[in-house]
């Protein structure tokens, strides 16, 4: 059977046995020893190859933060800079990987929340700058009704007095605006605005009396000229007022005169001239003035703005008239037909 493998068994003598494990022993130790530096080296390599890495993943973190000068807080950027300057210097004093991997830990979150407060404060002031541009635009709306107000000859003319207010308001807007409180021009507009409703409607009800004084001036002027009189241009009583009373006079080939003036509101005054006076005794004894024919011309006047002008008059009074059962009224608003009218003689 010469193809059948053969076997025994080798034994070594006590002494080559404990030779061999000697030598295995100090061999092993050698390996140890070798392995460790191998492993030392290798740590260390891996170690100097972090450091470097970091290194320059610490200098991509520091342009980062500089070149968000910009776009931070300045309280967050300064906080974060110095957090990373903090970790920064960790990496040269390192001496593990481990150490190493928690400072590249802190320095990807110093970066992620660097990204994050950017992100915040872009859209903080993205929305910041879309209720500027809203507030300026309310700005701009408030200057343009204040510049519609003075366009406005009316509003000018009677409510000029007024008009410090809207500036007061447009000023108080733009100084809302530089100092970042852009909800308040909106608040302002809309108070402008009721002003300025304001405005427009006394200044039209204010000009409305006006042109109803000036019609019946001139009504009484054509009135008077049809009567025969030569009657002067009209003028206000008090030029600088524009509710000033118009006056003028009419004065006749005999000389006699009428002075006129029509107020805005209240009574007709005319203070006539050259025309005889009488005095009339009353029931109760003593006499009053009268002054017939002046009476008459102003009543013939009367007679005609009613039919040619629409202007309706009441009875030509004065202070003491003959009438024991006269009370002397007080004149509604001009023009009403009702409005009382007086005559002095």
């Amino acid at each position: 059977m010469s193809g059948t493998p053969k076997y025994s068994y080798a034994e070594l003598r006590r002494r080559e046995q404990e030779r061999l494990e000697a030598e295995r022993k100090r061999r092993a130790a050698e390996e140890a020893r070798r392995r460790a530096e191998a492993e030392a080296r290798e740590r260390q390599r891996r170690l100097e190859e972090m450091q470097r890495a970091l290194g320059n993943h610490a200098e991509r973190v520091e342009r980062s933060l500089t070149g968000k000068k910009n776009d931070l807080p300045a309280d967050e950027l300064s906080a974060l800079t110095k957090e990373f300057a903090q970790w920064k210097k960790k990496i040269g004093a390192a001496r593990t990987t481990e150490a190493l991997a928690e400072v590249q830990e802190a320095l990807l979150a110093i970066e992620q929340k660097a990204e994050r407060l950017a992100e915040a404060e872009a859209r903080r002031r993205a929305e910041l700058l879309r209720k500027k541009t809203a507030a300026e635009h309310v700005v701009g709306e408030l200057a343009a009704v204040m510049e519609g107000l003075r366009a406005d000859e009316v509003v000018q003319r009677w409510q000029y007095h007024r008009m410090a207010e809207i500036e007061a308001m447009l000023q108080s807007a733009r100084s809302a605006i530089a100092a970042e409180r852009y909800e308040e021009p909106a608040v302002m507009l809309e108070a402008a605005k009721r002003q300025a409703a304001d405005m427009v409607e006394k200044a039209n009800a204010a000009q409305l009396k006006a042109d109803k004084r000036d019609y019946i001036a001139e009504s009484i002027r054509s009135a008077l000229t049809e009567m025969g009189y030569v009657v002067s241009a009209p003028a206000a009583e008090h030029a600088s007022h524009p509710a000033s009373a118009i006056a003028f006079r009419a004065a006749d080939a005999a000389g006699r005169t009428i002075a006129v003036s029509v107020p805005v509101e209240g009574e007709v005054f005319y203070t006539v001239d050259g025309f005889p006076h009488t005095a009339e005794a009353l029931v109760d004894g003593g006499t009053a003035p009268a002054c017939d024919q002046a009476e008459a011309t102003l009543n013939q006047m009367r007679q005609l703005l009613a039919a040619g002008y629409g202007v309706d008059t009441s009875e030509i009074l004065w202070e003491g008239k003959a009438d024991p059962n006269r009370r002397l009224r007080k004149a509604d608003a001009l023009p009403t037909s009702s409005s009382a009218r007086r005559a002095e003689g």
